[in-house]
């Protein structure tokens, strides 16, 4: 009779794709919780302070743009810096 070395050490790692798939789905997290935070800021602070100095309306629209896409960048950021996490 044949006896096979079968350990739960090896159970325990998850497979490479199902890693991976849990990592995107991370890094998607952040990356809407980081536009809707954007929107956030732009249809608030940002517009009501730009509005308040008396900035044009193109200057207030370039500003509130640039406000989602860098809260949408530091929410990619967050996401894969979080799902770096799980590898180790």
């Amino acid at each position: 009779m044949a006896h096979s070395s079968f350990t739960l050490q090896n159970t325990t790692k998850q497979v490479p794709a199902e890693l991976a798939h849990k990592q995107l789905e991370i890094e998607k997290f952040g990356v809407i919780l980081g536009f809707l935070a954007g929107l956030l800021l732009a249809a608030g602070p940002v517009m009501e302070a730009l509005n308040a100095a008396g900035a044009s309306n193109f200057v207030t629209g370039v500003c509130m743009v640039a406000t989602v896409a860098i809260s949408t960048r530091l929410g990619l950021r967050l996401g894969s810096g979080l799902a770096s996490l799980l590898e180790k």
